[in-house]
């Protein structure tokens, strides 16, 4: 790529993404942190006033609103907007889809050109959120941006209480179609997932209690990495047939999953499940199509189940 290309991609991603270090910005442009000061004169050369701010944390930002040339989207990349507001429309409980619908229409308008109509329908099976639950997720995010400490009155799972605590916002986290807030519980200094529901959440209000973000934090150390709890790691190897064996096959399950055909409709499957609750649910869901092979444990503690769901079901 030639340099004044770089120099317009530079610009490109000191408006969209702000401050910048040289390192991130070479990172970015794929060249020597030492092109990135030359780069930076010839811009301002040019007529843009970039900003050098020092320290550890400190980098380069572009501190006038101009209209920059924009890069010419590819097939790909309209493809991917186009399923993007295709998803997200048939979310009911996705809050600032107005907002970023007209974002969208900005792009459009900007690269001049229409971006192609998705051929991929999304169904979302999520229920409407309530207009309270609503409030709270929006004060939630105002409270996230501006650093304010809420008060937050929750009921966990285990209690039979409500309790106030202060709760400082650092992701809302939307998961299987329900909204969550992660943030640093300052009563008891740990960081917990709070879900916003009717039934554990009362009542959320901002503070003027402030908060310092830590510069450390990083999402991946709280939530696991198929869905929301951070869990012990359950390794399945199993043989599932029939019908499902089909649909398993053409799902997504687990971690780095493994599956090889035995015969047209014996699937043998391994794969890695986050927490024993959702490795039981899955196995459980498979009924007499699954033949579980690994581990013992799990094996046993689902035949006391059912041992007890039989008892349940008796006539």
């Amino acid at each position: 790529m030639n340099r004044t290309a770089l120099c317009i991609r530079m610009l490109t991603y000191l408006n969209s993404r702000g401050l910048l270090s040289k390192a991130e910005l070479a990172e970015l442009l794929e060249t020597n942190v030492r092109n990135i000061s030359e780069f930076k004169h010839e811009l301002e050369i040019a007529g843009y006033t970039i900003e050098s701010i020092p320290g550890r944390y400190g980098g380069y930002q572009l501190m006038q609103e101009s209209v920059l040339p924009l890069l010419p989207l590819s097939d790909e990349e309209k493809d991917a907007i186009s399923e993007s507001v295709s998803y997200l429309s048939s979310h009911s409980d996705f809050l600032p889809l107005d907002d970023y619908l007209h974002a969208v229409d900005k792009i459009r308008g900007a690269a001049h050109s229409t971006v192609n109509t998705s051929s991929i329908l999304f169904k979302s099976n999520t229920a409407a959120l309530s207009s309270q639950m609503r409030e709270m997720i929006t004060l939630s995010e105002t409270c996230r941006d501006t650093l304010h400490t809420m008060a937050v009155v929750y009921k966990s799972m285990r209690s039979d209480n409500y309790k106030k605590i202060r709760l400082q916002p650092y992701e809302l986290l939307n998961i299987k179609g329900s909204y969550y807030v992660l943030g640093y519980n300052a009563d008891i200094h740990e960081f917990r997932v709070y879900k916003f529901s009717e039934a554990r959440m009362q009542s959320c209000t901002m503070l003027e209690e402030r908060f310092t973000r830590d510069l450390d934090f990083d999402i991946k150390e709280h939530i696991g990495q198929t869905g929301l709890m951070k869990d012990d790691l359950h390794e399945i190897d199993c043989v599932i047939s029939g019908d499902l064996a089909l649909l398993i096959y053409e799902s997504e399950v687990g971690i780095n999953s493994q599956k090889e055909w035995l015969d047209e409709k014996v699937l043998h499957l391994k794969t890695i499940i986050e927490g024993k609750m959702e490795a039981v649910r899955f196995l459980l869901s498979l009924g007499d199509a699954c033949q579980v092979l690994e581990p013992v444990e799990l094996k046993k503690e689902i035949n006391d189940q059912l041992v007890t769901m039989c008892k349940h079901y008796q006539l």
